[in-house]
């Protein structure tokens, strides 16, 4: 792994609950957000993150 990866999951098992757990962080940000571009944002980052998950 160089740099560029530092930090992202690998191609193992965890890949999936990474992703779905960076999702839901999303998902709860949209929630709590103050202002409707954050909240599209976080919807936008939170749909890719689920679909990541399922890929």
């Amino acid at each position: 792994m160089d740099e560029r990866n530092a930090g992202m999951p690998d191609d193992t098992g965890t890949d999936t609950a990474y992703f779905q757990q960076r999702a839901e962080w999303h998902e709860h940000r949209a929630m709590v957000a103050k202002d409707s571009s954050s909240r599209l944002l976080h919807r936008k980052f939170a749909g890719l993150y689920h679909a990541r998950s399922r890929s």
